[in-house]
């Protein structure tokens, strides 16, 4: 799977489950732990503010509705992101 797809399919289980553990990344992208950091970053780096939260054990989006509903729409379905996928 290429890295957009990754991206964004990182973003849809961040907006599903709102919190998610570096393994289910790892288990749901196919990647290794390395490229997953490499992800996070990434989307630092595009002013998405996710984060890892020790007490919960896994990443989040800091307001994850709200900036979620920007990157990916209402219901996480919009047309241009899902033709990548």
């Amino acid at each position: 799977m290429s890295k957009l797809k990754n991206i964004i399919k990182l973003l849809r289980l961040l907006q599903e489950k709102k919190i998610v553990s570096l393994e289910s990344i790892m288990e749901a992208c196919n990647v290794s732990e390395r490229t997953v950091y490499r992800y996070i970053k990434n989307l630092h780096d595009a002013n998405v503010p996710i984060y890892y939260d020790h007490r919960k054990g896994g990443y989040m989006i800091k307001d994850n509705e709200k900036e979620l509903e920007e990157i990916l729409g209402k219901s996480g379905n919009r047309p241009e992101i899902n033709q990548i996928l």
